[in-house]
Order: structure tokens, then C-alpha cells, then sequence
């Protein structure tokens, strides 16, 4: 079967569930869960437990300060790094069937630190079609990775086919994501895509034809999104769709993804997530980051840098300092200011104290009233999110938002989460919810009894 029919196949076997169980939801987790099982070969069990590979793996891994491998993410991931990856890298599925488990990821990650490949590597510890996943820096890199398993007669034989919707080079998953998870979104969109159509009683339309146009769709709105409202979150996710865009096509080559990637990594970042914006996103991001951390240091951090003197009045929260510092000069900011004035009409003061000072009090004025439309934007994502699914759903979205700054548990219904990352994710989540709720700050004493203050506020306020 070519990866088009796989992928109709997958739709299907959804589309066959959701009709033999018509009280059942099928929501993102049950897709996901598929999507990570699915195609296994007969003989793997999905979801059997591989600790024993993976302790076995770690213990034939050299582990040295430039190649460290241990247990991660709540234990469910054995994570090998060698090198530094910069955030921007290419994605590598290479799913391996248990038997060969131990001797395939064991020879791989020992390849790539012998050739000073940097990696961010993980294996799963229970059986999936993504219990290999290889991060690299570079196509070249991604080219020797992938040479290196499909030479060698038992690594190949050991692999299992990737899931579908991933650009596949000699039975090689192949995806770029940053700050998302690509099979995550993808089974966003494709529970998305199935609760509109089943809403609309047209579940017959579930096909990778009609997906791909619904994929195209969502891209358009996020591309005009986009042009208002640009940070690195909300061009990554056009990254993701776009590449999905493609993959979902029946006549897809793997030049195409190639093609997605040199273009990607011809963007450039900075300590991991800075993209090249306008000096004026970095000044603002740089006073931003500063008054939630350091308020007391402004306006004296803005006129300093305008000096020629320190920087370190700003916090570097968020690379926010790194930002200013490579792409915004001190006499830029003067520059910087004046425009932003001019476009406002306002007068220009004479001297620097005054025109910092009216640039200051004027951030102060607009992060206020978007701190009233974020919160908004928030109370919209959460409601959607507890009427769609339940509220311990939103509660948990809630939390994993405020402590990870995790936008994924939320429903993208209406482009609620689309808009909460555009213009909420990257800002003091905390602060957004205080300042819609008549809560003191000081009675709140965990994230627990933030999210109930704010789920009982906003749950009142709609009765």
C-alpha cells in the first residue's frame, strides 16, 4: 500500500469505530492513541512494555559528559543527547520492532556520538510506531542518520513502518515540529476535522482528500492570523500545517519535505527559539519580560540601553535580553520610540527622559487592555473546552498552560487555541488570570487554587 492508502485506511478503521460506537467521543486521545499503534506487524503488541530494552540500551550507551543518556519525562522516555541541538531540528521516526530494540538504538546513538552528530534522541518505553525518535540539526545530518540504519542489514530489518501522514524516506519518518508535537497536532486536526463533520452528519466525507482541504483551510486563516500577529509559536504551526498540507497529497515526493526543510532552516534562530523579527519586537519583548520579573527597573532599563550603557537592567527571561542585545542597537531604540510615536500623532518630548517615559506609560496602557483581551481569549478556550469535552479536561489544560506553558490540552473549536497561542502563550499566564478575577493575588496559594478561582469566576459570571 503507498502512504496515501495507509492513510485512508487509518481514516477508516476511526471513521468504522466511531460509527459501530455512536454514544463514544472520539476526542484526541483516542486518535492519537491509534494513530501510535497503528500498522504495527503482526507479532508487536502495541503498548507492551520495553523497560528492560530500554535499561539495557542505556547500559550499552557510552555515557560521558558529551553524550548523556537517562530516564526522562516522568520515566516514559529513555533520552540520549549528544551535542547541542538548536531547536530547529529535523525529525527522524525510526520505529524498530522489540527484538531488534536493544541492538539497533543501542548501535545508532553510539554512531552518532563517534561522528559528533548532535541529537536529541528518545525511545519509548512501551511498543509504538514512534518508539525511535532521532532530532538533528542539519539534512546532512538527517542524510547520514538515515543512511547509516537503511545499510546496515539488521537495523533494517528490524524496522517497522513509520505512521503515515510523516514524509517517509526509506521507511524513515521525517517531520519538523520546534515547539509542537507533529503527530500531536496532526490528531488536533484530525479530531477537529471528524467532530465538524459529524456535526454536519457527513461522516462519509472523512477522507485524506477532504482532510487535506481542511488542512488547507485552517492554514489560510493562521497565514492571515498571522500577518497581525507574528511570534515563533504561531509560525511553527504554520510550519506544521503547511508540511501536512503536503504529505496528505497522493502524488507527495520526498524532495518536497527536503524542500520544507532547507527553507525552515534557512530561518534563523538564536538560543534555541529567537527568530529575526523587527528591533521594535525586541524592545518590546525586552520591557515586556522586564515589568513582569523587575518592574521596579523601569523606566531606568529602557534609558540606560538608549545610553549606550548597561543592558542588564533587563531581564534575559525568555532570551529577551539575548534579543535586544544582537538585534536592536542603543541608538536604535531612540529610532525605535520616535517612529512609534509619529505613527501614533503624538508630539515628540525633547529630551530622552520624557520620550521614554511616554513610551513606557504607553506599554503600560496597552499591555492593560490586552491583558483584558487575553483574558478573554482565555475565559473562550477554556469554555470550549469544558463544554466539548468535561471540565476536569479544561482544568488540566488550564494547569499544563500556567505550568508549562502548554497550550495543547485546549480545543482549537473556533480557533480557540489557535488564538490563545497567538496572543496569550509567551505572556504571564498568571497575571492574565488575576486580572479578570476579584481573587487577591495573595490568597492564591498553588496553581490548583488558581485554576479553581478562575473556573468558578468565569462559570458564575456566565449564570
Amino acid at each position: 500500500m503507498s502512504n496515501y492508502e495507509l492513510m485512508q485506511k487509518f481514516l477508516d478503521e476511526i471513521k468504522t469505530f466511531s460509527l459501530s460506537n455512536p454514544g463514544r467521543e472520539i476526542n484526541y486521545d483516542f486518535i492519537y492513541s491509534r494513530l501510535a499503534s497503528f500498522n504495527l506487524p503482526e507479532g508487536e503488541k502495541a503498548l507492551e512494555d520495553t523497560t528492560d530494552e530500554c535499561q539495557a540500551i542505556k547500559f550499552n550507551v557510552d555515557n560521558t559528559p558529551q553524550n548523556m543518556i537517562s530516564f526522562h519525562s516522568g520515566g516514559h522516555f529513555l533520552i540520549n543527547r549528544y551535542g547541542d541541538t538548536h531547536g530547529n531540528e529535523i525529525k527522524l521516526y525510526i520505529p524498530t520492532k522489540k527484538e531488534y530494540l536493544v541492538s539497533s538504538a543501542s548501535y545508532l546513538f553510539n554512531f552518532m556520538a563517534r561522528n559528533k552528530i548532535a541529537n536529541a534522541s528518545k525511545v519509548a518505553r512501551i511498543m509504538r510506531n514512534d518508539n525511535i525518535v532521532v532530532r538533528v540539526n542539519s539534512i546532512v545530518d538527517a542524510e547520514r542518520v538515515i543512511a547509516f540504519v537503511t545499510s546496515d542489514a539488521s537495523m533494517r530489518d528490524g524496522l517497522m513502518a513509520p505512521n503515515p501522514f510523516l514524509a517517509n524516506d526509506n521507511g524513515i519518518g521525517l517531520a519538523m515540529d520546534n515547539n509542537f508535537s507533529f503527530n500531536g497536532e496532526l490528531c488536533h486536526l484530525l479530531a477537529d476535522f471528524l467532530d465538524q463533520i459529524k456535526t454536519q452528519n457527513k461522516i462519509d466525507e472523512f477522507t485524506v482528500a477532504n482532510f487535506n482541504s481542511y488542512i488547507k483551510s485552517r492554514l489560510a486563516r493562521l497565514e492571515l492570523h498571522n500577518q497581525a500577529f507574528r511570534n515563533a509559536h504561531d509560525m511553527d504551526l504554520e510550519d506544521i500545517y503547511r508540511l501536512l498540507s503536503k504529505t496528505t497529497t497522493p502524488d507527495f515526493e520526498i524532495s518536497e519535505f527536503y524542500q520544507h526543510a532547507e527553507e525552515k532552516l534557512a530561518t534563523k534562530y538564536d538560543n534555541k527559539r529567537l527568530r529575526i523579527m523587527s528591533p521594535k519586537f525586541y524592545l518590546d519583548q525586552a520591557i515586556r519580560e522586564t515589568s513582569v520579573k523587575y518592574p521596579q527597573n523601569l523606566p531606568s532599563a529602557i534609558l540606560s540601553y538608549l545610553r549606550g550603557q548597561s543592558p542588564y537592567l533587563f531581564t534575559n527571561n525568555n532570551y529577551a535580553r539575548d534579543g535586544l542585545l544582537k538585534y536592536v542597537t542603543p541608538q536604535m531604540v531612540k529610532s525605535v520610540i520616535i517612529m512609534d510615536l509619529q505613527s501614533r500623532g503624538m508630539k515628540i518630548p525633547d529630551d530622552d527622559v520624557a520620550l521614554v517615559n511616554t513610551y513606557y506609560q504607553l506599554m503600560r496602557e496597552g499591555e492593560e487592555k490586552a491583558k483584558t483581551t487575553q483574558f478573554e481569549i482565555l475565559k473562550t478556550a477554556y469554555l470550549k473546552t469544558k463544554n466539548k469535552y468535561n471540565m476536569a479536561q479544561a482544568n488540566g489544560a488550564l494547569q499544563k498552560l500556567i505550568r508549562d506553558n502548554n497550550p495543547m490540552g485546549f480545543t482549537d473549536d473556533d480557533m480557540a487555541r489557535t488564538n490563545l497561542i497567538s496572543q496569550v502563550l509567551g505572556h504571564d499566564i498568571k497575571s492574565i488570570i488575576l486580572s479578570g478575577i476579584s481573587i487577591r493575588p495573595e490568597e492564591i496559594k498553588s496553581i490548583e487554587e488558581l485554576v479553581v478561582a478562575f473556573s468558578y469566576e468565569i462559570g458564575f459570571s456566565r449564570n
